[in-house]
């Protein structure tokens, strides 16, 4: 038998309901978005007391964190799944199984049942957030895209700017499993959400069988895609180089300039208007200004902010404010390369995205272990020029390879036989 999917709308459209209303939709998809972010974003404020809470050393949780970042590594295991039973379901799976994981920290923070619950969270995020990109590259068009997919990531900024400095507050007046309760009535209430707002999606299929597409043809459509590839590669690279330094930003700080833990939980405040602003940037100018070029322009920068780390170790507004550049160069970046990586190859949406996703990951994992590294072997300077090399080299990549066009060629044809 011999299965070929063309292209998107000639699988979806008769299953999609016309004119759905988006800001509902979108509302409903950035709240458990956000509960989802939060609950690995709070760690890296309270990193030092947090290990203390837990009886660790603070190398115990670097390690934790860079594991769960390596939890998405397993997305493309589970990503054609996406376009195999359904957007929705999977969002339900995903912000679902974060409640029940947020509740069992909250009810115990024993040592190890933290961990155990800050590794498996990740897998939350590694079935929620390529099915909510796939499903929103499923119902706008790609001259909208940037706005629609900035607004979600809304929920990245919105996430430690909200559950930042409370996960500050809480840890120092209540407890750490405080923090725990606030993520899980958040995921119950955004599961509610979707179960009522989103409108329900149907696998993508065979326009000649009528029935959904293997998984086998679904990878072998993204391993044809050589701009799919680069795109999975620029993923990695970039979220390697901001690991590493969000790893250590913290206890830089800290030594440096003897901050408390108060003030570095407000912190994320500035850090989180910092990546609002770069989400803004996008919403406001990507479709018109061109979504490749204002990736590239960003990663530039964002390297050029890494080099500017070591100068500002001599005063805390300096440092302060080279993060702030930082984190929003960095975040103008990333909302930018995901609509692109939406339409790389729209016949396989959730399959691209969870591979995305994976890349995304193992940089985070590899840049969570070599981030302490380099800062106690050289200090932040270390981070700095370490961030400057990889981010020019990610610059080349999309340079070369990366086109901004929705349709350069004809798609990738899905072809399975068996």
């Amino acid at each position: 038998m011999t299965e070929v999917i063309k292209e998107p709308s000639s699988v979806l459209a008769s299953e999609i309901v016309p004119n759905t209303p988006l800001a509902p939709t979108l509302i409903a998809l950035t709240l458990a978005r956000l509960m989802i972010n939060g609950a690995r974003r709070f760690p890296y404020v309270i990193l030092t007391p947090m290990a203390a809470a837990l009886g660790v050393p603070r190398s115990t949780l670097e390690a934790t964190l860079s594991v769960l970042w390596a939890t998405g590594a397993i997305s493309p295991f589970t990503g054609a799944f996406i376009d195999r039973i359904g957007r929705k379901r999977m969002m339900l799976i995903g912000v679902g199984s974060l409640a029940v994981l947020a509740g069992i920290a909250a009810l115990g923070t024993s040592a190890n049942v933290v961990l155990f619950v800050i590794v498996a969270s990740g897998i939350a995020k590694t079935l929620y957030d390529p099915a909510l990109q796939a499903y929103i590259g499923d119902r706008t068009s790609y001259s909208q895209r940037g706005m629609a997919i900035g607004i979600t990531e809304l929920a990245w900024s919105g996430s430690l700017f909200i559950l930042g400095p409370l996960a500050a507050f809480l840890i120092v007046q209540v407890s750490l499993g405080a923090i725990y309760g606030v993520i899980a009535a958040g995921s119950v209430l955004s599961f509610f959400l979707i179960l009522k707002v989103i409108q329900k999606d149907a696998p993508v299929t065979s326009p000649d069988t009528k029935t959904a597409v293997s998984t086998r043809a679904l990878y072998r459509s993204l391993f044809a895609s050589r701009p799919a590839i680069v795109l999975l590669l620029t993923a990695l690279l970039m979220d390697l180089c901001i690991e590493q330094v969000s790893i250590v930003y913290e206890v830089w700080l800290r030594d440096t300039f003897t901050l408390t833990t108060i003030v570095l939980g407000s912190l994320a405040w500035v850090l989180s208007t910092a990546e609002v602003a770069g989400e803004g940037l996008v919403i406001a100018i990507s479709d018109r200004f061109g979504k490749r070029r204002l990736l590239i322009l960003a990663l530039a920068a964002t390297g050029f902010t890494y080099l500017l780390l070591p100068i500002s170790s001599g005063n805390v507004g300096l440092a302060i404010a080279n993060l702030f550049l930082l984190f929003l160069c960095f975040e103008t970046s990333i909302v930018a390369f995901l609509p692109i990586a939406t339409e790389v190859l729209p016949q396989a949406r959730g399959t691209m995205m969870s591979a995305s996703i994976a890349a995304f990951s193992v940089g985070r994992a590899l840049g969570t272990l070599l981030g302490g590294w380099l800062f106690r072997t050289g200090g932040i300077g270390f981070n700095g020029v370490v961030g400057w090399i990889v981010s020019m080299v990610v610059v080349v990549l999309v340079w070369r390879f990366v086109t901004d066009a929705k349709r350069d060629e004809p798609p990738t044809l899905i072809e399975h036989s068996e």
